[in-house]
């Protein structure tokens, strides 16, 4: 049987703190140890009986208890992974700025690099989009720390906006996924969401394509282990988990992005999920008068797919195409297009197989259809399973740049 996990969670005092409370819980059933330290006005939001009682360990509040004063330095290296959760900016600012005056201070400054340290911030929307703030993630970032994403929605200052702390699920998952040995992972990366073809500075021709299939896929990725980078429109839906999101608008910006990501890294495996412009306009003008007839050209883009293969030939890619209410033949020919423009795998979905209770996906390799999912979720699976596991060992996987995309 292996040796149980070790979790150190550090605490700061915000309404955010019961969320914890399923966090411990939830690792606590699956065998693993953990220990909780506090700033004292943690204390004053969630009691410590409480957070002794799932734990099954005395929180530590103080650097000044009788027996243990040396807590920051034994917590420190008994930790397999450290999550501070909540963070507010008080924490964040001080942790940045090396201040040692706490318990949670000090066993921060103590922690090894090496290990994974997770943040998940927690704070009224003006307090995280203060300058101090930012520039104190950056430098926690740039230390090693992983910050989690923020939430958006009601906040317990009555306002609503950007602020809330991710949700523990959610916190939970990304701790385990930090703990996957490296040499596991592939680097993936991801395009998703429509573009936009402007006609004049203020409208525009778009499709309605979310993005929500793509970032549920790239957090489903990320969990299971890859290093996954994401292009994303600026109007997607965009993954809660993976932090390497680089935003698009139109065609052109799309095509620069890639060419720029893809110069300065190499990828095992791309998926062009993006819904990408079929045609642009010939010519913009700053606004249209409105009342009267007006005739459009549109001029057809090329394939960015094309594109993709000729920047990154040693990179597999996976194309997607979307029919609508298309017959056998017509899924046949539709899919073929996108192999001939370089793909080397194709997932097929109709819109006539989309809805609420059903999102079915259809994986396609060169010699035809191979498998089919009923939901986006298992779309991580299909791929993993038909096209990472099978793909992986012709790949040098030594030689891949991810990190300069840090």
């Amino acid at each position: 049987m292996s040796p149980s996990k070790k979790l150190l969670i550090g605490m700061s005092g915000s309404i955010a703190a019961f969320k914890v409370a399923h966090i411990i819980s939830y690792f606590r059933k699956k065998n693993w140890e953990v220990r909780v330290i506090t700033t004292p006005s943690t204390l004053e939001f969630i009691g410590a009986a409480t957070l002794e009682g799932l734990s099954d360990n005395a929180v530590i509040s103080s650097d000044f208890v009788h027996g243990k004063m040396m807590s920051h330095i034994e917590l420190a290296r008994w930790a397999d992974v450290f999550l501070i959760a909540p963070a507010t900016a008080k924490t964040i600012n001080a942790l940045a700025c090396g201040v040692g005056d706490g318990i949670l201070h000090s066993t921060y400054l103590a922690y090894s690099s090496a290990k994974p340290l997770l943040l998940a911030p927690a704070m009224n929307t003006q307090m995280l989009a203060h300058l101090t703030t930012q520039k104190s993630l950056t430098t926690l970032k740039n230390n090693g720390v992983q910050i989690l994403q923020t939430g958006s929605g009601s906040l317990a200052c009555g306002e609503v906006g950007d602020g809330r702390m991710m949700e523990p699920e959610l916190i939970a998952a990304a701790v385990e996924r930090s703990l996957v040995p490296t040499n596991t992972k592939l680097n993936v990366l991801i395009t998703m969401g429509g573009t936009r073809v402007p006609i004049d500075s203020v409208r525009s021709i778009t499709n309605t394509s979310s993005g929500a299939t793509g970032a549920q896929l790239a957090d489903d990725l990320f969990l299971q282990g890859y290093n996954v980078v994401v292009l994303a429109s600026k109007t997607a839906h965009l993954p809660k988990l993976v932090t390497k999101v680089l935003l698009f608008d139109t065609y052109d910006d799309l095509e620069t992005l890639l060419e720029t990501t893809l110069q300065q890294s190499q990828f095992s495996h791309i998926i062009h999920m993006a819904a990408v412009s079929d045609f642009t306009t010939s010519t913009t003008v700053s606004k249209i008068p409105s009342g009267q007839n007006r005739e459009l050209k549109l001029i057809p883009t090329k394939k960015l797919i094309s594109r993709i293969k000729t920047l990154a030939p040693q990179s597999f890619v996976t194309g997607f195409k979307l029919t609508v209410h298309a017959s056998h033949l017509d899924v046949d020919k539709a899919v073929h297009s996108v192999f001939k423009n370089g793909a080397d795998a194709v997932i097929h979905n109709d819109l006539s197989k989309i809805s609420s209770t059903l999102h079915q996906l259809t994986l396609h390799t060169s010699h035809g259809p191979v498998a089919t999912v009923a939901q986006k979720s298992q779309l991580a699976d299909l791929i993993i399973n038909h096209l990472f596991n099978t793909t992986t060992n012709s790949l040098d996987l030594n030689e891949v740049l991810y990190d300069s995309l840090s």
